[in-house]
């Protein structure tokens, strides 16, 4: 193990800030917003818990914690070492001889034979030791929850990387430009930037298929068949009739043909049931998020949690689709991940697809408050001035005829637009609004948000110039 404390953990730490500058170019290291929440959560509560902070590789883990606790010096890190010949019960010895109140263990899953160190981890926190642990292998350190540590653990995942950090921590002003980076390559740090197919397939093998296989139990050809089917799911409608798993392996020759292209070997057999435990894995993960069909609950979609992954993926199965349109599927599944993210804790989020019964109507994101019957409505544009015509789904007949027993609490687009808007389509107000606002997050104050838009100061139009606000710190209190 290497260990560190003291000022030697503070020139460690001034070393890595400077190693962020340089990447970034700018005079001061900004953090994600998981960072604060771990600095008062984690270490600055008196709550007995162990912490484990989960995330695939290069999602900012290690350094987001050491930023934590970067003026704090009562704080050791350690950090595990592959194949070194220490064992979990060797780590007890040495902890029970730390001083220190913050005890940070990075590269956890590479301790051998740690299931009595995950136990007399609860021990520490118990007698007032506030605990983190992190790693390469987030997979492995998901089971600790239902394993070695139930009940006593608060899991922080950080996969989700917003276009609010993202701006932030870049320091460039929300634009179309920007934006389209930020679905290109944004959510992940420089050394697996997602730029291109070959960089998915790295970081696909190394971030999650050698995990899954690892500690699932799984042939590696199996864990990265299933993978790439659900990377495939996520950039397609799971209603159009050629997505229809798993025939479609055995059926569609442009999948089979889409699989060898990725590496895969289509004759692998997948049976349902492990597609079920393997995506179920993801979705605990945060790799991916799962809606379901308001009309029809056994229809759903996939979502990655990361955007620029959804934009080389589209790049790769639909060759045929203009770069717009491949941004404008990555933006779509950002709004919805950034929406189950914010979505309040007595609300659910579904997606709306009647297929033929009702014309087609169609919704991203449909929110449903069964406690007082309202249901919020949101469409995701890229557009950088959105606009929906009078038939459009958001306001259509349709849409409210599916939900007969409820009220429609509020309309939204979810737009590249320079300024939120509000107006009236078809009949019905609709409220134009950025992902990086603070609307979206109070989207239940919908007659509110409308009010505040079409009385702006100098603003006749129903328009406002968008105030920044620090948002609140989405998805890292998830279990």
């Amino acid at each position: 193990m290497l260990v560190k404390s003291g000022d030697e953990l503070k020139s460690y730490i001034a070393k890595l800030q400077a190693k962020a500058m340089e990447h970034t170019k700018l005079d001061r290291v900004y953090e994600r917003d998981f960072v604060d929440y771990i600095r008062r959560y984690c270490f600055g509560d008196d709550f007995p818990m162990v912490h484990i902070i989960c995330g695939f590789r290069a999602t900012g883990k290690t350094f987001g914690l050491l930023q934590a606790v970067s003026d704090c010096d009562d704080t050791i890190y350690i950090q595990a070492q592959l194949e070194e010949n220490m064992n979990g019960r060797e780590y007890i010895s040495f902890l029970k001889t730390v001083k220190e109140k913050n005890i940070i263990i990075d590269e956890y899953t590479w301790i051998k034979d740690n299931h009595d160190l995950s136990g007399f981890l609860w021990t520490l926190a118990e007698n007032g030791k506030r605990i983190a642990i992190t790693g390469t292998h987030s997979l492995a350190l998901e089971y600790l929850k239902s394993g070695e540590l139930i009940h006593r653990c608060h899991p922080i995942n950080v996969n989700l990387f917003t276009y609010e950090e993202f701006c932030r921590i870049y320091q460039k002003e929300y634009s179309k430009a920007s934006c389209l980076e930020f679905l290109k390559t944004g959510g992940i740090f420089k050394e697996y930037a997602i730029e291109n197919f070959k960089d998915m397939q790295k970081y696909l093998q190394e971030a999650v298929i050698d995990d899954l296989s690892r500690f699932m139990n799984l042939d590696e050809q199996e864990a990265k068949a299933i993978v790439y089917d659900i990377m495939y799911l996520a950039v397609c409608d799971s209603t159009e009739k050629k997505i229809h798993y798993p025939q479609m392996r055995q059926e569609n020759p442009e999948y089979r043909k889409m699989l060898t292209n990725f590496g895969v070997d289509p004759t692998v057999e997948i049976t349902p049931f492990k597609f079920k435990i393997v995506s179920d894995v993801l979705e605990q993960a945060k790799f991916i998020v799962k809606t379901h069909n308001v009309a029809n609950q056994d229809e759903y979609r996939l979502h990655l949690v990361n955007p620029s992954l959804t934009y080389q993926m589209v790049s790769a199965v639909f060759d045929d689709v203009t770069a717009e349109e491949q941004l404008g599927k990555a933006f779509e599944s950002y709004a919805v991940t950034f929406m189950y993210y914010n979505t309040k804790s007595e609300d659910y989020m579904w997606y709306a697809d009647l297929g033929q019964r009702l014309g087609k109507p169609e919704l991203e994101i449909v929110i449903v408050n069964p406690n007082d019957h309202l249901v919020y409505l949101f469409d995701a544009k890229l557009q950088e001035a959105a606009s929906l015509s009078e038939n459009s789904s958001l306001v259509s007949k349709g849409i409210e005829a599916l939900f007969s027993g409820a009220d429609i609490g509020g309309r939204y687009v979810i737009c590249n637009t320079k300024t939120e808007k509000c107006g009236v389509r078809n009949g019905k107000k609709v409220i134009f609004t950025r992902i990086d606002c603070e609307t979206l997050q109070n989207y239940r104050d919908f007659d509110e948000n409308y009010n505040r838009l079409k009385n702006g100061i100098g603003n006749g139009d129903g328009e406002q110039q968008v105030k920044h606000t620090l948002p609140k710190q989405v998805g890292y209190n998830d279990d």
